[in-house]
């Protein structure tokens, strides 16, 4: 939720599904995620009026930790031996952590990195959609989710509405009960 340049988001999770006779789908996902962004800074003020400062290496990042729970429901759909599962549910984003990393290097090529604890949002509610494609256990997913918790309060910016994206790409193996 800060800034629109992406930066290494990962996350693992273990899912439980049930399918009906008439491939009706409601599930939950239990999951752990590292979601981060960055944003390229364009100008940096500082008491250090000798050197510039190189804004093409500076960026902050931010770093959020969250347990992730996700219920869902869908609906099966089955083509030869592909299997397309269509689902939609929420994401309740229980935030555990968030860190910003402020890296600045100045025209003589000193870098400063500043590392601080940041405020963090309790619970951030993302409504989901998402496919998974199955060939035998093994799947790819895709998914988007948007957040509901406005994450300007946390960052300073009283005037600002910041809201989280995510668009996921994952791989699936499914086992059977």
């Amino acid at each position: 939720p800060y800034g629109r340049s992406s930066n290494l988001s990962y996350g693992i999770s273990l899912q439980l599904q049930q399918t009906t006779s008439n491939k009706f789908i409601y599930g939950l996902q239990i999951g752990y995620e590292l979601l981060s962004s960055k944003v390229d800074l364009y100008e940096v003020l500082s008491e250090e009026p000798v050197y510039a400062w190189d804004t093409s290496k500076s960026f902050i990042t931010l770093s959020n930790q969250f347990i992730n729970l996700n219920p869902y429901i869908g609906h099966r759909i089955i083509k030869d031996k592909l299997t397309v599962d269509l689902i939609a549910g929420a994401d309740f984003g229980f935030c555990l952590d968030s860190q910003a990393k402020v890296d600045v290097t100045n025209s003589r090529g000193n870098n400063y990195v500043i590392n601080a604890d940041r405020d963090k949002i309790n619970l951030d509610i993302r409504p989901r959609v998402g496919a998974t494609c199955f060939y035998k256990n093994y799947g790819l997913s895709i998914g988007y989710s948007f957040g509901l918790s406005n994450y300007s309060k946390t960052i300073n910016e009283p005037d600002d509405k910041i809201y989280s994206r995510y668009f996921r790409i994952g791989l699936a193996y499914r086992v059977s009960l």
